[in-house]
């Protein structure tokens, strides 16, 4: 061959490599751009045929691409461990076999057959195979690299799509009017996210499911319960007040059939969950609020009720100089005194301590001022008095709750104080003469103990500078900021020490 004809060849053959390679890279997959390149090498060559085998880089053998003569099966296992490109003559047939490692540890295997008058191949065409072997992995990496485009494109896309729909879920979420809506609502946009082809959401009390909801209606996890490939399904879940919420997704699918789920999948369902999760314990909290507010406002009325059950004012007594301080541990509580005018000029006086505190002791103390004036108008003594007190209560209220209270009368004809106790606090008694208290303990069980309980009294004579102190729990039990109860030995110190002021001065401390 001249040098003229050598020239136009190679021209040609530049022509063919360049239109070979738009050929090649414009082609849609593996297959046919391996139909496409055993096309063109062969009409470049003059051979009796092409064939191209690949194998993948996990693969351990090779597979068919594209062969123009599938009677000619070539042992291709031999050639695996070859690690560049290498030119083989085989001399059955006088064919060749390219073996061109790629860089991902995939190979392509290019079987060319001899020149159609069965004539091997010369040196320039053996470079031809070469250099087209060559053209052929590069176009297949721009094919590879086209395609790594084409998906992260959608994957960017598809991730924009669900964190779009991600923060209208969560929106949406803490609009919904409760939890198995709301819930409901976190499954069906995690099966979209996620492309599931169903998905369930549970809720259990102490291992009893007590809530189920499969999505789409169509789907039945039932069918499911023989996955145990982990890539098949995904769950996520969150405890709240005691109870479990869990949702689970089953199949991803594709255009290419159902494949695994991927660590993105785990995330959207994670956080799909915990939005839920917030939701829920917010429409609690909303709930709760607003109860406490309406508890509030009631317990404000009830406050003012008791407020109003407890005398205004103390009583403009020409004997005694009176003061007297209210004020309940909680909104309401079952605290309770008042202030009885007698026959004679007697002055009843009555303090009361209902057990526990809140709305059911104010509702008890508020009957006990009912009682109270109903029989204190036939007054005869003050054990009788408590006596008539506690057969009337053990009647009407629960037989759980009980009521300590000091009945007393002052008389003004001889100064004189009767007292009779139902299991409260002793009468403090301070003696204006040696400026020391004693403590008046008359016995006598808490109102609703015992149906027939008698009552016993005491009667002390109260001269010009003495005072007495009736009081409740309230008092004795508190704590100063040193964390220490004040006690009754509290209550005595500071009579004592202030003994000779006047009974405001003594409630001031």
């Amino acid at each position: 061959m001249n040098s003229a004809d050598l020239i136009e060849r190679l021209s040609i053959q530049v022509e063919a490599f360049q239109d070979g390679f738009s050929i090649l890279t414009d082609s849609k997959s593996l297959e046919d751009m391996g139909k496409n390149f055993c096309h063109i090498l062969r009409g470049l060559l003059m051979t009796s045929y092409i064939n191209l085998y690949y194998k993948s880089p996990k693969g351990e053998k090779f597979g068919s691409v594209f062969q123009q003569k599938k009677a000619v099966v070539p042992d291709l296992d031999h050639y695996i461990s070859q690690k560049s490109y290498h030119l083989f003559d085989l001399e059955t047939d006088n064919s060749l076999l390219a073996i061109l490692p790629r860089p991902d540890q995939s190979m392509f295997a290019v079987l060319v057959g001899p020149k159609l008058g069965r004539q091997k191949l010369i040196d320039h065409e053996k470079i031809t195979v070469q250099l087209f072997s060559q053209l052929l992995d590069n176009a297949y990496q721009t094919i590879l690299m086209r395609k790594a485009e084409k998906d992260l494109i959608f994957s960017l896309n598809n991730t924009v799509l669900q964190m779009n729909s991600l923060i209208d879920t969560g929106i949406e979420l803490q609009k919904s009017a409760d939890d198995q809506g709301l819930l409901t609502l976190a499954l069906e946009r995690a099966v979209a996210m996620t492309n599931a082809s169903g998905g369930t959401v549970k809720i259990q009390d102490k291992n009893e499911t007590i809530f189920i909801k499969e999505f789409p209606s169509t789907f039945s996890s039932q069918n499911e319960d023989q996955l145990t490939n982990s890539n098949s399904m995904i769950e996520a879940s969150f405890i709240y007040r005691d109870k479990k919420y869990l949702t689970t997704l089953f199949h991803k699918e594709s255009r290419a059939g159902l494949i695994p789920f991927d660590e993105t999948d785990h995330l959207l369902l994670d956080a799909l969950t915990r939005q839920a999760n917030a939701a829920i314990e917010n429409d609690y909290l909303q709930k709760r609020e607003i109860e406490m507010e309406k508890v509030k406002r009631e317990l404000a009325i009830a406050a003012n009720i008791q407020h109003d059950l407890v005398p205004e004012s103390d009583p403009d007594n020409p004997f005694l100089e009176i003061a007297s301080f209210f004020k309940p541990a909680d909104e309401v509580g079952g605290d309770y005194f008042d202030f009885f005018e007698l026959d004679d000029n007697k002055l009843g006086i009555v303090i009361a301590d209902v057990t526990g505190h809140g709305p059911p002791a104010a509702l008890v103390m508020t009957m006990m001022k009912g009682i109270l004036h109903s029989i204190t108008h036939k007054y005869q003594s003050v054990e009788e008095t408590l006596e008539e007190i506690n057969a009337i209560v053990s009647d009407i209220i629960p037989a759980d709750i009980f009521v300590t209270m000091q009945f007393l009368v002052f008389d003004p004809s001889d100064h004189s104080l009767s007292i009779a106790n139902a299991g409260h606090n002793p009468v403090l008694h301070y003696v204006s003469d040696d400026k020391k208290c004693r403590l008046i303990e008359v016995r006598g069980c808490a109102l609703n103990i015992l149906a027939d309980c008698k009552y016993t009294s005491e009667k002390i004579i109260l001269n010009s500078g003495d005072f007495f102190l009736i009081y409740t729990d309230g008092i004795n039990e508190a704590y100063n900021k040193n964390e220490e109860m004040f006690n009754i030995s509290g209550i005595v110190e500071v009579v004592e020490k202030n003994g000779h002021g006047s009974a405001i001065q003594m409630i001031g401390h």
